[in-house]
């Protein structure tokens, strides 16, 4: 498999998942997504992978913490084809050190529809006050619920920086849906965004029956997870 890109890797990583040196802008995302693997390094600040990712949920949280990184300063430098075949469907080719050994086409999972219960207003509140405990820095805009119970909200990064819209809806007794889409004037970060939020629904017990779609390719396929 030939090396597609070289990449300088912060001192304290060891193994195919590291964060690129000087990549980091210490915005506590990764860390919050992968507590257990990331941490950041005393001296700098600097995330750092201090532990390698060995069963399938921690993999699982090593490729989210990618995902929600805002700087791309995450990156995987292993061969194995599983691994590069996800981050290439989600959309994160260049996060990958080595070309995979076939041709993926990207799939972001940008839809979601649950079960649930208690009403509209609580499952929204829920989720900003999950996004924001993320990172003291993110913030919530734009948020309205008409008459007809569909809500939308802007989750941002910072204040000044477009980010990511919040799209849901009833599409059934305590049953709806949610897409994640881009802000006007970004690349598409659906895939991040989606990942925040499969982590919001699986800590909440009102929420059940969760399946992921991609609007890129219609709803007919369903997917457990959007990554």
């Amino acid at each position: 498999m030939a090396k597609q890109c070289a990449y300088e890797r912060y001192s304290l990583n060891q193994g195919d998942f590291y964060a690129d040196n000087g990549g980091c802008t210490a915005c506590g995302a990764p860390q919050a997504e992968a507590p257990d693997l990331i941490e950041h390094a005393k001296e700098d600040n600097h995330c750092y992978f201090r532990k390698q990712p060995v069963t399938e949920a921690e993999i699982d949280r090593a490729i989210g913490a990618m995902m929600v990184s805002c700087v791309d300063a995450l990156r995987y430098g292993g061969t194995d084809e599983e691994i590069i075949r996800r981050l290439y469907e989600n959309g994160m080719a260049q996060l990958c050190d080595r070309k995979p050994q076939k041709a993926y086409a990207v799939v972001i999972r940008n839809k979601v529809s649950f079960f649930y219960t208690g009403t509209l207003q609580e499952i929204v509140d829920a989720l900003k006050r999950y996004l924001l405990r993320i990172t003291s820095h993110m913030v919530i805009t734009h948020e309205a619920i008409d008459s007809d119970n569909r809500f939308r909200f802007v989750q941002r990064w910072y204040p000044d920086i477009p980010g990511s819209i919040y799209d849901g809806m009833p599409i059934g007794p305590q049953e709806m849906s949610i897409i994640v889409k881009p802000e006007r004037g970004i690349a598409d970060e659906s895939a991040g965004r989606s990942c925040l939020l499969y982590d919001f629904l699986q800590q909440d017990d009102r929420i059940s029956h969760v399946q992921w779609r991609s609007l890129d390719i219609g709803n007919t396929t369903i997917y457990t997870k959007p990554f």
